[in-house]
């Protein structure tokens, strides 16, 4: 599983809530994945600049982690996000 984490302490609030999302290593979930992110940020009450900053990078890093994860046989790219405060 090839997989995109932040650094405790980084990202959505600095809370200690974890999410993980484990989708195919296919293009389609891009979507799947950049929005899940999208609507924890606008939980979090983040900027719109930021939560679209967010999604373009969440959106590079699950397309470059499909991509490797692909190249080398594998059926699943993960997405990660844990934080401590």
């Amino acid at each position: 599983m090839a997989g995109v984490s932040g650094a405790p302490g980084e990202g959505l609030g600095g809370t200690d809530e974890t999410v993980q999302i484990s989708v195919p290593a296919r293009p389609e979930f891009v979507g799947v994945v950049r929005h899940a992110l999208g609507a924890l940020a606008r939980m979090r009450d983040l900027p719109d600049t930021s939560v679209d900053d967010l999604k373009l990078a969440v959106s590079e890093a699950v397309t470059n982690a499909i991509s490797r994860h692909g190249a080398a046989g594998g059926s699943e790219s993960g997405a990660s996000r844990g934080g401590r405060r």
